[in-house]
């Protein structure tokens, strides 16, 4: 378990590969400044770096350029990321992202060679994976086959980006609700669709990260033809105030058709507290310790966020 990674204006990371031969698995890395994982591959051959079996999520609470799982420069061999859950990409800055965003998987600056397959990627908030030629020449024969993507978010799609030269690219058999968008790319697509086998190795039996207390998360919503279950994008925050103040709880929200939301204090419904924000005008000390969840459902299901715990000073 890696957790809540800092930002120092550059690359810090939960995970830093650097070299070849690596295998990073059964990881959960969350709250991450910028990325997850990195990965930095030698520019020899065979690389044979792989990245599978983690539970990536939280990255790019700092940065703006970022992604969960993020590598790029180099020209590759046998180098993966496979079986791995990336989800929940969420910054504390509002507005658009810079450049590619908040990706999920992002291969950036014309990497190439990568074996992208088997992964589920899901609330990524801008773009689920990326890949950025940056106008590189060179043949990108990137592999991104057999992944699923639960996400009908408008920018839940998989992002091809300045790419002049695909060579043997391969951009099929992904399970994906929002179309594939290539800008000043025009690389082949083949079945990527809702009903594209995707992630079928990613049964309910597969171990995604470690295996002690505390390293469960949200898995990946359920998807029903064409549209998504419920799911939570940003989780609630703790909260701490001064008596008197206000105190505002949010979640984000996500799947197909209207979400409806319902708040809970100690467990107990608030009535009337049915949007995705909840206010209490003003905070008094007995409310301190008390702690929220809310509970997200549309009409596949239902999910219950994380516990926020408000502290009054």
């Amino acid at each position: 378990m890696i957790e809540n990674t800092g930002y120092t204006g550059n690359d810090a990371t939960g995970i830093n590969t650097f070299g070849v031969g690596h295998k990073d698995r059964y990881n959960t890395v969350h709250t991450s400044g910028r990325y997850a994982i990195t990965v930095n591959s030698y520019p020899v051959s065979p690389d044979n770096n792989d990245v599978s079996y983690n539970n990536f999520y939280n990255a790019c609470m700092l940065g703006r350029d970022c992604g969960e799982i993020y590598t790029g420069d180099t020209t590759v061999t046998g180098t993966s990321f496979h079986n791995n859950w990336v989800h929940d990409t969420q910054s504390l800055f509002s507005g658009a992202a810079v450049n590619a965003g908040y990706c999920g998987i992002y291969i950036d600056t014309g990497g190439a060679g990568y074996v992208v397959q088997q992964n589920v990627a899901w609330n990524n908030q801008y773009y689920n994976i990326c890949l950025n030629g940056a106008g590189v020449t060179t043949p990108n024969n990137n592999d991104v086959s057999n992944n699923s993507i639960p996400d009908v978010n408008s920018t839940g799609f998989i992002w091809l980006n300045n790419i002049p030269n695909c060579g043997t690219a391969q951009f099929r058999d992904n399970l994906i609700l929002v179309p594939i968008v290539q800008s000043n790319s025009a690389c082949t697509t083949l079945d990527d669709t809702s009903t594209a086998p995707g992630a079928n190795q990613m049964t309910s039996s597969v171990q995604v990260g470690c295996n002690f207390t505390g390293c469960s998360s949200e898995g990946p919503p359920a998807i029903s033809g064409s549209s998504v279950a419920a799911s939570i994008a940003v989780q609630p925050y703790n909260m701490t105030v001064s008596a008197g103040q206000p105190v505002t709880f949010a979640v984000t929200g996500a799947g197909s058709g209207t979400l409806t939301f319902q708040w809970q204090r100690n467990g107990s419904n608030i009535t009337g507290a049915i949007s995705a924000i909840y206010v209490i005008p003003a905070t008094a000390a007995a409310d301190s310790g008390a702690v929220f969840t809310v509970t997200v459902t549309n009409f596949l299901g239902s999910v219950a966020s994380n516990p926020a715990t408000l502290t009054v000073n």
